[in-house]
């Protein structure tokens, strides 16, 4: 049987590599982009939307005849310097998992996995006081605050 995934994030690094891996593996996949134009990616196994995650229609509509969803998407900055100024809105990930769990559950979808981060959510206690520090102290926050918005919900 043939898997077919929605997959959030296909343009970004990590992103790309899932995509690669599960088009590798002989399975469908729907990619909801902003900008097609940023995916080097051109397969038979591939089906490329034009749109948000932030906005419900957008998701919907790319879902449609999905097993599961894999989700790659990260609140971004201007850099990967922790300081740097964030880019995405600060609820951007929380918004787009909302969005997505609605159009999962309206198609019976239950099959979900969401890229996280080492410090989200209760594994925060458990990393050195150096990176915690730089996750209360630096542009990261917004970045994990989102994350851990995602981890509660889901």
């Amino acid at each position: 049987m043939t898997k077919k995934i929605l997959l959030l994030g296909a343009t970004g690094r990590t992103g790309q590599a899932v995509l690669d891996k599960a088009l590798a593996r002989g399975w469908q996949v729907n990619a909801l982009v902003r900008n097609p134009g940023g995916l080097a990616t051109v397969h038979p196994g591939l089906t490329v939307f034009q749109g948000t995650p932030l906005n419900g229609a957008d998701v919907a509509k790319a879902i449609e005849g999905c097993d599961a969803v894999i989700s790659t998407l990260n609140n971004n900055r201007a850099s990967d310097n922790p300081f740097a100024k964030p880019v995405s809105p600060p609820t951007f990930m929380a918004d787009s998992i909302r969005n997505t769990l609605k159009s999962m559950e309206a198609n019976g979808i239950k099959r979900i996995v969401v890229l996280s981060a080492a410090g989200v959510g209760d594994s925060f206690m458990e990393q050195p006081w150096l990176f915690r520090l730089l996750i209360t102290k630096t542009n990261l926050g917004h970045t994990y605050r989102d994350h851990d918005a995602v981890d509660a919900m889901l």
